[in-house]
């Protein structure tokens, strides 16, 4: 079943409306020992992201926390699409955020509330629940301005899990309106590398109603109480500044939304991968125009490798494919009904089967380094290929790695030539040994050569050489070096090779040839 999640964000927070101020300073803080260890790493994920983005760290408030796990409870319960409760029903605590909050202890009335829940729940490698949660908010458009706003003092954190497998997760936030005057949040954060290239857009309210997904990622500003700001970005003020592979595209199409608090700017498409963009707000402070901007750099994507396909033939079953448009990753995964078995260096784009004999549904993926890689599971993909049974046998399997410059001769001139290809079957090329020793043979029996007497001490006619190895053991390299005479005639003469193990089988046809420019002898 494929996870739901759903992020909803009171009305109050997605348009910073709050109800009327309340005399008061920032409240007490819950002393470290008294809070949870959830409590403490969503505390410390927020604080990341707000010291990033340039506004001071808010603090952990006891009753903030009972009333968002109290909410949280319900939502699990009682799944919402808005931030409101039925009163008196059953585990209701209170209708709003500040209702809930009060019931909870909380000495006002100024209270934010952020919520989301998913059924059933994935998490990533590694992540805890917490700072999940608040990594997810921080990709939207509302929750993220509500844990961001310069005014918030203070949160609480509440989460739950029911055995029906839904998870609810909930942070209240309170304020103080005493904040200093230009202080704001920008997001992603000024400088900052690794910002998401992509989002989802699952978010209430519909950030992009009718916008196909995914979108770029979010890209806001958030203004404190204590300015009087009027904002005005330009409609395609996220610019592209540069990247790796192609440098700067011009404006990107946003979706531009302005509000008395913040203002967001979100990419219709996916941003480029390890790129920089420059973002530019247009601000009015008490009628003083002032241009604000930053830039941040996208994170590095590991697009998927393509084409992934098996092949079936003398030398067993072998998987093989395309690597990203966008460059190896750092390693490829494959997997056999939905568990890794085998982990192939990025420059790689093939495998041997070391179990031809099973029957199976095979899928790769791709990885930054070995460190990350697991078993994806889940359901089928289109991408996926089923590859039956074939005996096991041995495997002779080779890849061109190398090869001497193209030569330009005179009639009857000599080179030193040499190709050198990596032996990525199953079997050793053990050298003298017919059936088991690999030769460098000209494709199809190619005798074209031999008959012009281009040949110097070649094993036989239509084979150049054997390798310089002994043994050539599985991933290691073997090379081939041999003397070639120039033929009378000037002229450019081609020659498709390939490696073969006689007596056994032609190993594969990747294409390589060779080519000699015989040039007229001086007078």
């Amino acid at each position: 079943m494929r996870p739901r999640f759903w992020l909803i964000a009171n009305v109050a927070i997605a348009t910073m409306v709050v109800s009327a101020l309340a005399p008061g300073g920032v409240f007490a803080p819950t002393p470290a020992g008294a809070a949870s260890e959830d409590q403490l790493a969503a505390l410390d994920e927020v604080n990341r992201a707000r010291v990033a983005a340039g506004v001071r760290p808010a603090q952990l408030n006891d009753a903030l926390s009972r009333a968002a796990a109290a909410h949280a409870a319900y939502v699990a319960a009682f799944p919402l699409f808005s931030g409101h409760e039925e009163s008196g029903g059953a585990g209701s605590t209170g209708r709003t955020p500040a209702d809930r909050a009060r019931a909870a202890g909380y000495p006002t009335s100024d209270v934010g509330e952020v919520q989301a829940y998913c059924a059933p729940c994935a998490l990533p490698v590694g992540a805890s629940r917490a700072r999940d949660d608040v990594r997810r908010y921080l990709l939207s458009i509302y929750h993220r301005i509500g844990l961001l706003a310069p005014d918030v003092t203070e949160i609480g954190y509440g989460a739950v899990t029911t055995a029906r497998g839904v998870s609810a997760n909930v942070i209240d936030t309170g304020y103080d309106w005493k904040a200093p005057a230009n202080i704001w949040a920008r997001w992603p954060a000024p400088n900052s590398i690794g910002a998401p290239t992509s989002w989802d857009g699952v978010e209430s309210p519909n950030p992009a109603p009718g916008v196909p997904r995914p979108l770029g990622p979010a890209v806001t500003i958030a203004i404190s109480n204590a300015d009087s700001v009027s904002i005005q970005p330009y409609v395609a003020n996220v610019v592209p500044v540069g990247g790796s592979l192609t440098g700067p595209e011009g404006p990107v199409a946003v979706i531009t939304e302005v509000n008395e608090r913040f203002a967001s700017l979100l990419p219709k498409a996916p941003l480029r991968s390890a790129t920089a963009y420059t973002v530019r707000f247009d601000l009015e402070i008490k009628g003083v125009p002032k241009v604000d901007t930053w830039t941040f750099t996208t994170e590095r994507t590991i697009s998927p490798p393509r084409n992934l396909a098996v092949y079936y033939g003398d030398s067993g079953r072998v998987f093989g494919w395309d690597a990203p448009r966008d460059g190896p990753p750092g390693v490829y995964a494959i997997e056999r009904n939905g568990q890794v078995f085998a982990t192939i260096p990025g420059d790689q784009t093939y495998y041997i089967d070391p179990e031809p004999q099973a029957a199976a549904t095979f899928r790769i993926t791709a990885f930054a380094d070995a460190a990350s890689v697991r078993s994806t599971g889940g359901p089928p993909l289109s991408s996926d290929v089923f590859a039956g049974p074939i005996p096991k046998r041995p495997v002779y399997w080779s890849k061109w790695l190398s090869q001497s410059p193209y030569p330009t001769l005179r009639p009857g001139e000599m080179a030193d030539l040499f190709f050198a290809f990596r032996n990525t079957g199953t079997e050793p090329w053990v050298r003298g040994v017919w059936g088991q020793e690999a030769n460098l043979g000209l494709n199809g029996d190619n005798k074209e050569p031999y008959r012009l007497r281009m040949d110097v001490n070649w094993l036989w006619d239509d084979r150049v050489a054997t390798t310089v190895e002994p043994v050539v053991a599985p991933l290691q390299v073997g090379t081939f070096r041999f003397k070639l005479r120039a033929p009378p005639a000037p002229g450019v003469y081609r020659f498709s090779i390939r490696p073969v193990i006689d007596g056994t089988v032609w190993m594969p046809d990747e294409g390589v040839f060779l080519t000699i420019t015989v040039v007229a002898a001086q007078p």
